[in-house]
This record gives C-alpha cells, sequence and structure tokens, in this order.
C-alpha cells in the first residue's frame, strides 16, 4: 500500500487582558474594583481573583488597597497570571491651628488646612470646647 502524512500547525495566541482599575476611594475603604476585557486564547475564559474558584465573571468589586492576584486559564488550559497594585488612599487629616482659649463673646479665626481637597467646613459649638461637626466634599470630587 499507500502511505500519506499530514501536517498542521496550529498557533493560538495567550490570552491578553485590558483592565479597568477603579482604585478605593478613601484610606481603609474596600470599595476597589478591576474589570478584565480579555482576547486572544482559546474561549471560553475562566478568571480566578485572590487564589477564588475559577469563575467566568471578569468584574471583582469590594477590594481593598494592596497587591490582587488575577489569573486567567481560556480552555486550552493556557494560563496567565497577574498582580494588580491597588494603592491606599492616604488618611484625611485636618490641622485648625493651635489650641486656644476664648472668653465669652470672643471670637477667633483658624486656618484650617486638609491634605485633601474640601469644598467647605461647618463648626458648630457643643456644651464643652467647639468640636468639629460636619464636612462636605465639592461634588466634582466624588466618585
Amino acid at each position: 500500500g499507500c502511505t500519506a502524512t499530514a501536517s498542521h500547525f496550529l498557533e493560538v495566541s495567550a490570552p491578553k487582558l485590558e483592565l479597568t482599575v477603579v482604585e478605593p476611594r478613601c484610606h481603609g475603604d474596600q470599595n476597589g474594583e478591576l474589570h478584565l476585557d480579555l482576547s486572544g486564547g482559546v474561549q471560553p475564559y475562566l478568571v480566578s481573583s485572590n487564589g477564588s474558584d475559577f469563575t467566568e465573571e471578569r468584574s471583582m468589586i469590594g477590594l481593598a488597597a494592596g497587591v490582587h492576584e488575577v489569573v486567567v486559564m481560556d480552555s486550552i488550559e493556557c494560563i496567565l497570571r497577574w498582580e494588580v497594585y491597588l494603592p491606599e488612599p492616604p488618611p484625611f487629616e485636618v490641622n485648625a491651628s493651635e489650641s486656644q482659649e476664648l472668653e465669652l463673646g470672643e471670637s477667633v479665626r483658624l486656618d484650617v488646612q486638609a491634605n485633601l481637597p474640601v469644598g467647605s467646613f461647618e463648626w458648630s459649638p457643643t456644651t464643652g470646647p467647639v468640636s468639629y461637626t460636619h464636612l462636605t466634599l465639592p461634588t466634582s470630587d466624588l466618585v
């Protein structure tokens, strides 16, 4: 008999990741997000984040600042890993000048400084020393 041989080469690219990152809004918050847009490789894709089970979910929400591991596996088990760093916003700090004592009826100007943008401050007296009670951020700084 006859013998025939055929060869085929199939080239498949590795999965590619386009990542949208939403950083935590304030110090200590757990509201960061990662959103994955995947291409390449062989669909469907499975995703694992921070050691979780693989799922088809491509968004991770409720993340704290720090390093987060993202693992993508395509249907031919090509696996890629990424580490994504979400920075910790600085703590909010206000400096309202030095302590001062006032007699009834006197007033003082306080030069208030903050380490983050602030739209306005509101102060109100209490039964003891004047205390900080309310802060309003400009709407352009709110996400």
